[in-house]
């Protein structure tokens, strides 16, 4: 039961502390909190953008297109 401990804890610190790569949400209490207070309410609430961003989202797109080809 140790070894496996260990070699989780092994894990956990060189993929994310070692290499900065955020541990993916397991819904745990902990990260619930975490979620909570950082992302409340009010970042949910939706917004509408105006039409110029539409155009702006397009022209991303054929600029992509043309750097393939």
């Amino acid at each position: 039961m140790i070894d496996s401990i260990t070699k989780r804890l092994i894990g956990f610190w060189e993929e994310n502390v070692i290499k900065g790569i955020e541990p993916s949400i397991d819904g745990s209490d902990a990260t619930k909190k975490f979620l909570n207070a950082h992302y409340n309410e009010e970042g949910l609430n939706e917004i509408t953008l105006s039409n110029h961003f539409d155009e702006l989202i397009e022209s991303k797109k054929q600029l992509k297109e043309t750097e393939k080809s």
